[in-house]
């Protein structure tokens, strides 16, 4: 492939982020400009033929296509919300989720049949995906904007609590088949784990395995968020890393060809997607570990942001809103931006450490926290001031446990002996206790009141202009070291 046609390829890629970021203007004035710059472009480059013009006009026409079907995407999502009534007598719906533990009950994702998607609270804990329910109860909107956007990022449109439901029938096909089975294996999971390590331990392994954290105490989930590792609680890319390595490295140990072991590590993505709860940042990390993993298959050398920019593309075209309003995925994406475009400065400016690892650790930490950070303020007006420090002591604990969990949840399923979880509920236990302790400085969390939208886009400005900087300053020492 040549340069041209790559380049166009990265070109289309941003136009379809930006117009999906640019759909959230009210009106089409944005759309109706990008267009007319866009044949601007196309003219110029009609008469010049230079490529820089053709990269501009594919951005743009790319940006007001995307811009236009995000705008489309979110009015008929109000319409949907808008037109829903107080209360369902009787109603149809799908299962189209796992089960969640929540105060009032168990929660279902739940469809229409047009096309409407619904949180449904019940108090029944064995429905299962693909079920149809006929149910009657309150239609609740909340009209809060953070519980807004909440329900905008996971295109749902409200809540609704039964009064009354009845299980009548399934619509169940191959693949909502497949996800049951996959959900009975979680189930199993979620047993074995709660037997060999009850209490706070068993809740901590199923949250960073199965991405069930609905039981975790609360004091342990702000422990966490004062500590700047919240991230180790959903499932996300870092834990994807972790599965992929495993997978891939263990099959090639047993000197299988990448023929064979490639397509078995994607099955074994899509498995663990599913077994986890197939959240944006969840999905967001497999489809970026399937490119890199296709690429491998297909011996192209890919790295750096396109098979990121890629990934980003590809999701929001199938989902429009989910950049725009999705946190969990504009923070994995963030922080994954940073890692790429800070960390080997980063780590470059830090080589005094004794560890190649501990550089690297503290290169990727600082990065990914400087990215996340403007985002964090702007929704929750707080951030970690001692993230590096959590994440240096407790990240490598991650893979020990991880690992230690599966092997010994295994082995207690042939051999149910509680002495097997000794050695992981060791480590957990002292991950929850460091946590707690760093949880527990009274400077480990910054709060800030008030945090305006503008300091936001100032930050990443001025993160921007860092970047620039950064950029210029390798460039010039590279320079010297080849004498110019």
């Amino acid at each position: 492939m040549n340069i041209r046609a790559i380049q166009t390829s990265y070109a289309l890629q941003w136009g379809i982020i930006g117009g999906a970021f640019g759909g959230g203007i009210p009106d089409l004035i944005f759309v109706r400009w990008i267009l007319i710059i866009a044949v601007g472009l196309c003219l110029l480059y009609w008469f010049c033929q230079k490529n820089i013009l053709l990269y501009g006009m594919v951005f743009c026409l790319s940006m007001a296509v995307m811009s236009s079907w995000t705008g489309y995407s979110l009015e008929a999502y109000r319409d949907l919300q808008e037109s829903l009534p107080e209360s369902f007598q009787e109603v149809i719906v799908e299962i189209r989720s796992f089960p969640r533990t929540r105060s009032l009950g168990y929660q279902y994702n739940v469809s229409l049949e047009d096309g409407t998607f619904l949180y449904l609270t019940s108090s029944q804990p064995d429905l299962e995906w693909g079920d149809l329910l006929e149910i009657s109860g309150r239609v609740s909107i909340p009209e809060e904007p953070g519980i807004q956007r909440y329900l905008l990022g996971q295109n749902v449109h409200g809540y609704i609590i039964d009064l009354s439901a009845q299980r009548f029938s399934e619509r169940c096909g191959i693949l909502c088949s497949l996800i049951r089975i996959i959900h009975q294996f979680r189930r199993i999971g979620l047993y074995l784990i709660g037997s060999l390590y009850p209490g706070s331990e068993g809740q901590f392994l199923q949250s960073i395995l199965l991405g069930y954290s609905d039981l975790l105490p609360e004091e342990i989930e702000q422990s966490f968020r004062a500590s700047g590792i919240r991230h180790i609680l959903a499932i996300s890319g870092y834990h994807m890393s972790l599965v992929v390595v495993i997978l891939y490295q263990g099959l090639r140990k047993l000197s299988w060809s990448r023929a064979r072991v490639i397509p078995l590590t994607i099955v074994g993505i899509g498995v663990f997607i599913v077994i986890t709860g197939a959240s944006p940042s969840t999905i967001r990390a497999g489809v970026l570990a399937l490119i890199l993993l296709l690429a491998e298959w297909s011996q192209r050398y890919v790295a750096g942001m396109r098979p990121l920019v890629l990934t980003a593309a590809l999701m929001m075209i199938v989902s429009p809103l989910i950049g725009l309003y999705n946190l969990g995925f504009q923070l994995s994406f963030l922080a994954v931006i940073g890692i790429l475009i800070f960390s080997d400065a980063l780590t470059t400016f830090s080589q005094g450490m004794a560890a190649v690892t501990i550089r690297d650790m503290i290169g990727e930490t600082v990065a990914a926290q400087l990215m996340v950070t403007p985002l964090l303020l702007v929704t929750f007006g707080e951030v970690s001031l001692i993230s590096i420090i959590g994440n240096l002591l407790i990240i490598p604990l991650i893979p020990l446990i991880m690992l230690g969990g599966v092997i010994s949840v295994i082995l207690y399923a042939i051999f149910p002996v509680a002495v097997i979880g000794y050695p992981v509920n060791l480590l957990i236990s002292f991950l929850l206790e460091l946590t707690e302790w760093f949880g527990n400085w009274s400077f480990a969390l910054l709060k800030i009141a008030y945090f305006p939208w503008w300091g936001a886009v100032l930050g990443y400005l001025l993160i921007g202009v860092l970047w620039g900087m950064m950029q210029f300053v390798q460039k010039r020492d590279r320079m010297k070291q080849e004498g110019f």
